[in-house]
């Protein structure tokens, strides 16, 4: 029998364009959300700094039952975990509130004006609850026509500090799901690149609350 090419042609996964995250399912996630139920609401992250995205996932592994002289009876496979993490430069509100959910606290300009003289001081709280949300997050590639899905992404962000700059941090992990339109990890490829839209998203969008 003749040995031919698995596949008919090659197609790469090169290089970053951009990480965009989208609202939950307002349904939340049941085994009739559809694709489309879960691209809405897509919002670029922005400047993600460079060469902090790193994949965190675990890959395959075996255990293995052995006899008495070291040979293997039967090997048992687990499968990898889907997880990437990295860093937003940008602090603004409503990335505050999208990844460390920070509450906007009222300052009163007497209590302010004793440092800041004569400004107007905006304060947001953070740190007083653990910042989890589970929303859907794509990585396209530079091109962007190819990407990573993940359709239900648990994440959670802290602060960062490094090269003179505070950022996000911020770590996604794909969580289990398999129904006929959704799967733990997705590849999606595509004959034109992301559509952008002008104007912005805020965090009370991506959590429906507008």
């Amino acid at each position: 029998m003749a040995v031919k090419n698995l596949g008919g042609s090659q197609q790469l996964l090169a290089g970053q364009g951009d990480i965009i995250v989208f609202s939950a399912p307002s349904g939340g996630y049941t085994s009739s959300t559809t694709l489309a139920g879960v691209l809405t609401n897509g919002a670029s992250l922005g400047q993600v700094v460079q060469d902090s995205t790193s994949w965190d996932g675990e890959q395959v592994s075996f255990s293995q039952l052995l006899d008495e002289q070291g040979d293997v009876i039967t090997s048992k496979a687990t499968n990898g975990t889907h997880q990437v993490s990295f860093d937003l430069a940008d602090l603004e509100p409503d990335f505050l509130a999208a990844f460390l959910g920070a509450e906007s606290v009222t300052v009163a300009a007497s209590g302010a004006s004793a440092v800041f003289k004569d400004g107007t001081v905006t304060c947001y709280g953070l740190g007083h609850k653990l910042p989890v949300k589970v929303r859907p997050l794509m990585i396209t590639n530079d091109e962007g026509n190819r990407a990573i899905f993940f359709p239900k992404a648990k994440m959670a962000g802290s602060l960062a500090w490094s090269d003179g700059l505070w950022k996000l941090h911020i770590v996604a992990t794909a969580e289990f799901i398999n129904s006929a339109a959704l799967k733990t990890c997705m590849m999606l490829s595509s004959t034109t690149s992301v559509d952008y839209a002008d104007g912005s998203i805020t965090a009370a969008a991506l959590d429906g609350g507008q």
